[in-house]
């Protein structure tokens, strides 16, 4: 098996009451911790590129400040909500702030696909945790050598929440995770700079 039918296959057991319990903890810090973000110099920036979605198209908000646009969109400025302040919860085995390189994309395809709040708790336990799967095997020592660990596996953590919400089947499932993991970036000198939030 390749490395994404193992996760895939992972990916569809659903998570034990355990980890939904604290993907939901993790959720409610990330939101609580991205509140006084919304002006910033960053997210101003950022929000002010904002396009309406299309009319009949999928549509998502920009948390706290309501705007409407295409999920794509508001994924990206939720983000940088989760990013700017660098405040929010660490794995440190692996030095990764996994939530926030999940949560802006799921967020934004659960409310596109009118998920439900378990839904969304469940995809976010199940994409962190391959998200972590693979920062284990990345970490320390991307991060010795100046890569941000959300940059090389974030995308992969919301490619399998996005991938469960979005209902992919097995194959759609294995190459949205393939192309994550084909696309990770993210190096360490962009941290303590506005480059940070679209690492």
């Amino acid at each position: 098996m390749t490395v994404s039918e193992h996760l895939v296959e992972f990916m569809r057991t659903p998570p034990p009451e355990a980890a939904r319990h604290e993907a939901k903890r993790l959720l409610l810090n990330q939101l609580k911790a991205s509140v006084g973000a919304t002006d910033h110099p960053a997210i101003e920036i950022m929000h002010s590129w904002l396009l309406p979605p299309q009319p009949g198209g999928e549509a998502a908000h920009v948390l706290w400040l309501g705007t409407e646009t295409t999920p794509d969109q508001a994924a990206f400025v939720n983000g940088a909500l989760f990013e700017v302040f660098d405040f929010h919860d660490t794995y440190i085995p692996t030095f990764l702030h996994a939530v926030s390189g999940v949560l802006p994309a799921a967020v934004a395809v659960a409310e596109a696909e009118g998920r439900t709040g378990a839904e969304l708790a469940d995809a976010l336990a199940l994409g962190i945790e391959v998200e972590l799967a693979i920062a284990t095997i990345l970490m320390p020592t991307g991060y010795y050598r100046g890569f941000v660990p959300a940059g090389l596996v974030g995308g992969t953590g919301a490619a399998a929440a996005c991938a469960l919400l979005g209902g992919l089947d097995d194959e759609r499932a294995r190459n949205a995770l393939g192309l994550a993991m084909c696309t990770a970036g993210g190096v360490y000198e962009s941290v303590g700079s506005m480059a940070l939030v679209t690492a």
